[in-house]
């Protein structure tokens, strides 16, 4: 049966609302989780600040996820550059500002 992400994650203080756009697809509104970790990363002795944007999805919202699907979330546009299923229901999508 498919079941609403509602069902496992307290939506209304995590989910937030995103359209998803498969590469070649068209746009659907769904609800994601979205994460933007901060880290600093050192490469040859100095320290560069990053994040790690990512979408924790249902994975029947995001089923035909490839590479170069968009994800836009509050008025910024996401590329997908990684799909990670991990089989109990739920897609992390790894995603980019740049294409």
């Amino acid at each position: 049966m498919d079941q609403p992400i509602s069902d496992f994650i307290d939506t209304d203080s995590f989910g937030q609302a995103a359209t998803y756009t498969p590469s070649g697809g068209s746009p659907t509104s769904i609800t994601i989780i979205f994460d933007n970790e901060f880290f600093l990363s050192t490469i040859a002795g100095s320290g560069y600040e990053n994040t790690n944007p990512t979408a924790l999805c249902k994975t029947t919202d995001v089923s035909t996820a490839t590479n170069g699907a968009t994800l836009v979330t509050d008025s910024v546009t996401y590329y997908v550059i990684g799909v990670q299923p991990d089989g109990t229901g739920f897609t992390k999508l790894i995603l980019s500002t740049q294409n």
